[in-house]
């Protein structure tokens, strides 16, 4: 993990994931993580507040599309893919929610063609036509 503070403004410190607690918080849905800094330059001092810049890897591949393209179903969540001018609906699991936009999980690829408004009324099969320029 990446962090500064504004007490040392023109630095950017790392340090390493040293343990997690292997338990989601109910409430919060959160879990604890702890890293290790070694501060022997005591470069930090009690009382500073750091931000942190934390870069997730994943698995999987996955895409950020807008809030609005995610239907949510009593059955499932999907997207509305175009496919031969033909709508279909993709199911897609949410990932992070971010300030751009939902990261998305589902059997998807690169170059696919979303409705950015999706909706339940648009059934799999009907036609649409879209414009690409």
């Amino acid at each position: 993990i990446t962090f500064t503070t504004e007490s040392v403004a023109d630095k950017v410190f790392s340090a390493k994931l040293a343990r997690k607690s292997g338990r989601i918080d109910q409430e919060t849905r959160t879990e604890l993580w702890e890293y290790e800094f070694n501060n022997n330059t005591a470069d930090l001092m009690p009382g500073m507040y750091a931000v942190a810049q934390l870069n997730l890897n994943r698995p999987s591949r996955s895409f950020v599309v807008p809030y609005s393209t995610v239907v949510t179903s009593l059955e499932k969540k999907f997207v509305i893919r175009i496919s031969d001018n033909r709508a279909e609906w993709a199911e897609v699991r949410e990932g992070i929610p971010l300030e751009n936009g939902i990261e998305i999980f589902g059997d998807l690829n690169e170059g696919d063609v979303l409705l950015t408004t999706g909706s339940e009324e648009i059934k799999p099969g009907t036609a649409i036509h879209v414009n690409l320029q």
